[in-house]
């Protein structure tokens, strides 16, 4: 398989003037105005391009629009930026209502639609306006063509499947664009270009292995950092508790956190990490925009700084204390009488306030000096948020450049102080491809509390975004309020998501105790899987909120394999449907398994070939382990927990066992499911049972 084909070039000008180039040579294309030089790299089915430009006439150029030539397309599961995939007005009612519930405010607006067309649009709108709507999450969308600034792509062909990831390179951004184009743009007007990498590619036969191919040369290339390199945040070992849901910005308080938290441990659910979201602050409110005046907290709110409620939240046994603030350290970034308690490294907007210096060695010693605050003060988490922000306020820099210099700053401070960082906001190309340190992301817009509709569009992005993005991050699904009434759903995908599992509760006499303590074990560490669940193969290229069928997220756990099932379909239809083996990302190699589903307590033993009935109705869920049957013996594990082959140690390959939990051990013999109650630690010997 071959580098994906240039079919044309052409450069656009900054008074919108249009230059066709011609092919001079294998790489060579002359455009009047420009020279233009494209390079690739490739070998076995994986490779990447690149693109300089030599100015003719010292003219401005806006952008590069190179047409490819992909061969026989089928279909194209695309994520794209464009925040008019969905209706953001809607979504803005939604946000009014439904926050303000949370926080048993009165609505100020009426009720959101529980139906929305999806995707919204798929219009091309320019760079102007795409700022202007806050282009910081990723939609999926599935179509016959690329969608405006999609950055990844993953194309069934006849046959074979091609990845496809847009880049930034050293000065320019990239998107894959509507007629199997690329758009290649610095963010500003430009005149020269270097040698940038815009776009990476996978060939293979099978879609999974097109994706690993393609971040196989990204790493290579150090365009991406692999997540399996780095170091897992250790606060994700546990459940976490947010204040943004419960508390947001006018309820936070000192006395409020506390409140909740104390009362929940009451209950017998621990907490192992604490995110103190937005509303800490010491703020101003100019020209519309909230800018901060101090680093220490509004003492109306703490009284005793952030050092006593990490105290008290210490005490009654959290393990990590986050704090949020924004790549611009506030909104509307800070004051003078910040500059003048902190120092420098900033530098003045055009509306008068001030944001960091995107100069790499300014950058690094503000937030060096930023994060040594915090971290003295008892932190060890830090939410960053608005990193999108980053190409809205550097107008005067190539976005690529002033994104780098400032995530590496970030990066670098982060590790030498061992920091986690939470990344939020962020799903941009500028942003993602700079994080070598840190490792978690949030991998959608923000959940909205109690919606039926956003329960089905939040999981319906989480799934599929993570297909791409857990290759370089644990995805993050966001915060969820335990008491919701699509609490299943919401648990169940982050389960298998891999990515950390933190609730918002307000209401601690209302938290789903019950649901939870099936989620954390006694020391406080919660049930995981070994990977980050990735989409089955038969929505691949089959939407499951306009089609009928489910959704399915997929993740390996020791032996067996987890897949959270979710009705999420438009018209609320009930689908029944069967699941395979042959639909999991990779064949287990096995001939006989067992399954068991985790609520309804169904449980058979089936051969490869064989299919597993599940229907649900709107919004309901269903966890389906699968275990692998061998000399007669197939193991599921402590049925207690919500993934139940999670507390089992495997001594002697389905032979010899220990459980880590008191609970009901599940396992097939000899054609027989039989339930045995354990006890920790205490070897297990199956074939004498």
């Amino acid at each position: 398989m071959s580098l994906p084909m240039i079919r044309n070039i052409t450069i656009i000008l900054s008074d919108k003037t249009v230059k066709t180039c011609k092919k001079v040579d294998s790489e060579s294309f002359s455009c009047e105005v420009a020279e233009l030089t494209i390079r690739s790299f490739g070998r076995d089915y994986e490779g990447l391009l690149s693109v300089s430009l030599k100015n003719l006439e010292n003219i401005d150029i806006d952008n590069i629009i190179v047409s490819l030539d992909l061969g026989d397309v089928k279909n194209v599961l695309g994520l794209t930026l464009n925040p008019m995939t969905i209706d953001q007005e809607l979504y803005g009612r939604a946000f009014r209502y439904y926050d303000l519930l949370a926080i048993d405010r009165s609505p100020d607006v009426s009720p959101p639609s529980d139906d929305m067309i999806y995707p919204y649009k798929l219009d091309e709108i320019d760079y102007e306006e795409f700022l202007r709507r806050t282009p910081c999450w990723s939609y999926p969308y599935i179509s016959n063509d690329f969608a405006p600034y999609t950055i990844f792509a993953l194309v069934r062909l006849e046959g074979s499947y091609l990845s496809l990831a847009a880049v930034p390179g050293v000065e320019t951004i990239s998107y894959l664009w509507r007629g199997f184009s690329l758009k290649i743009l610095c963010g500003k007007v430009f005149k020269d270009l270097g040698e940038n990498i815009v776009l990476l590619y996978g060939y293979s036969e099978d879609p999974y292995k097109a994706v690993e191919k393609m971040f196989d040369i990204g790493f290579e290339k150090r365009v991406f950092y692999s997540r399996s390199s780095k170091k897992k945040p250790d606060f994700m070992r546990y459940l976490g508790w947010c204040s943004w849901n419960a508390l947001q910005t006018e309820d936070l308080s000192h006395k409020n956190i506390i409140k909740i938290l104390r009362r929940i441990y009451e209950r017998g659910l621990k907490i192992g990490f604490v995110i103190i979201d937005d509303g800490w602050q010491k703020e101003i409110v100019r020209n519309n925009m909230r800018i901060l005046k101090d680093l220490s907290p509004d003492e109306r709110k703490f009284p005793n700084d952030f050092e006593a409620v990490i105290k008290d939240l210490k005490s009654l046994g959290v393990r990590h204390v986050g704090l949020w603030h924004t790549i611009n350290i506030h909104w509307g970034g800070v004051d003078e009488d910040f500059l003048r308690r902190f120092g420098g490294g900033f530098i003045k907007t055009l509306k008068g306030s001030y944001v960091p210096d995107p100069d790499y060695s300014e950058a690094y010693n503000l937030y060096r000096r930023l994060f040594k605050i915090f971290r003295d003060k008892g932190f060890d988490l830090l939410k960053i948020d608005n990193q999108w922000v980053v190409a809205e306020i550097y107008r005067d820099y190539c976005v690529s450049k002033a994104s780098r210099n400032i995530q590496y700053a970030i990066q670098n401070a982060s590790k030498i102080l061992s920091i986690d960082i939470l990344n939020c906001m962020s799903m941009t190309p500028e942003n993602y491809t700079n994080y070598f340190n840190s490792n978690v992301m949030r991998s959608s817009i923000d959940y909205i509390p109690f919606w039926r509709l956003g329960a089905k569009l939040h999981l319906l992005y989480n799934v599929y975004n993570s297909l791409f993005f857990s290759k370089i991050v644990y995805p993050d699904y966001d915060m969820f309020i335990s008491y919701d009434p699509y609490v299943i759903p919401h648990l169940i995908t982050r389960l298998v998501s891999g990515g950390p599992i933190y609730i918002t509760d307000r209401d601690p006499e209302k938290t789903n105790i019950e649901l939870l303590r099936r989620i954390v074990l006694s020391d406080g560490e919660i049930i995981r899987v070994d990977e980050p669940g990735l989409p089955t193969r038969d929505i691949l290229f089959k939407d499951p909120y306009n089609n009928n069928v489910l959704l399915k997220i997929v993740a390996p756990i020791k032996w067996a394999w987890a897949v959270a099932i979710v009705n999420i379909n438009r018209r609320g239809d009930m689908i029944r449907e069967f699941f395979s083996i042959d639909l999991l990302p990779k064949d287990p190699g096995y001939d006989e398994y067992v399954f068991y589903k985790v609520f309804s307590g169904e449980k058979k033993f089936i051969r490869r070939n064989d299919r597993v009935e599940i229907t649900l109705k709107e919004l309901e869920g269903e966890l389906l382990i699968l275990s692998p049957v061998e000399e007669d013996i197939g193991v599921i594990g402590v049925v207690d927990y919500l993934l139940p082959p999670y507390p089992i140690e495997v001594v002697e390959r389905f032979r010899r066992i220990r459980s880590l939990v008191r609970g009901r051990l599940l396992y097939y013999s000899k054609g027989s499911f039989y339930e045995k109650y354990v006890e920790p630690t205490k070897i297990i010997e199956l074939s004498s049972l």
